[in-house]
């Protein structure tokens, strides 16, 4: 056999032979005392293709990431919850008070910026996932911006929200007139939350800042008893961003964390939004 890195002839026990890299790790067959096979650490690459280069040329120079392979989060619950607490986007409101307050705030002007009325294909379609009859749990239900479209073409809505002030606006809308009569509105925390299965549990934009989003997304996945539906806006804006911006998860994380609860999502992007639904299992 010939060494691919010197070109020796080399036969029995000085053939070719595995040699392993602690992590990252990286395997590199080369003949034994070969002193050509070099290895580049950092991603555990070998450097192929050393050849001589013509005089005056600039070597091409590459960069590796560290080596993080032992201390990066394996668990997709972990990877999410350590981009919560990394990111610097406006919208990662982990502190409970400061996000109350903000939606205290908000509450009153939301719909004229609302996801539904920004993007009303979102609820056709969320609508059309929704089997004729059926009972809704909306997790995050904030002003009924799809749960009143939704109460329509349902048996019943069952409107979960831990803001005072979104489901203060909602009820406003529930005393009118022509208000669908099949909603019921309940104040609590998602993860403290002691509600019944429905046919389909929906939430949009619920799951941002979640304390624990394995809690979180594992009684979502519980509670659905035919079909599950996460609206899920893609965070990152378009284009360059400032310096020193670090994102919070997104749509992607979701899938992740669903695919380790052995549920297989559907996907769907509209207008940098993600619709993310799943069936249950014989329903």
């Amino acid at each position: 056999m010939r060494c691919r890195r010197c070109a020796a002839t080399v036969s029995g026990p000085e053939s070719t032979k595995p040699e392993y890299l602690p992590p990252p790790r990286a395997v590199v067959l080369r003949a034994k005392g070969c002193r050509r096979a070099l290895i580049r650490r950092g991603l555990g690459l070998p450097l192929l293709l050393a050849r001589k280069q013509p005089e005056g040329a600039v070597p091409h120079q590459m960069t590796y990431a560290p080596a993080t392979t032992s201390a990066a989060p394996q668990d997709a619950f972990e990877r999410w919850a350590a981009l919560q607490a990394w990111s610097n986007d406006v919208t990662n409101r982990l502190d409970e008070s400061a996000d109350l307050a903000f939606w205290e705030r908000v509450a009153d002007d939301y719909d004229a910026e609302a996801l539904a009325k920004r993007v009303p294909v979102i609820v056709e379609r969320v609508r059309q996932l929704v089997p004729a009859g059926a009972s809704i749990l909306d997790v995050g239900a904030g002003t009924g911006a799809f749960t009143l479209p939704l109460a329509a073409h349902a048996a019943r809505v069952t409107a979960l929200d831990y803001s005072p002030a979104m489901l203060r606006v909602l009820r406003r809308k529930l005393q009118a007139a022509a208000a669908p009569d099949n909603v019921q509105v309940v104040l609590a925390r998602w993860e403290d939350a002691q509600v019944e299965a429905h046919d389909v549990v929906f939430a949009e934009n619920a799951l941002y800042r979640v304390a624990d989003p394995r809690l979180a997304l594992t009684k979502i996945v519980a509670a659905a008893r035919r079909r599950g539906i996460i609206v899920w806006s893609v965070g990152r804006p378009p284009g360059p961003q400032p310096d020193g911006y670090q994102p919070g998860p997104d749509y992607v994380h979701l899938v992740d964390g669903l695919f380790a609860l052995d549920v297989f999502a559907q996907v769907e992007l509209i207008e940098r939004v993600a619709l993310v639904w799943w069936d249950r299992d014989g329903a």
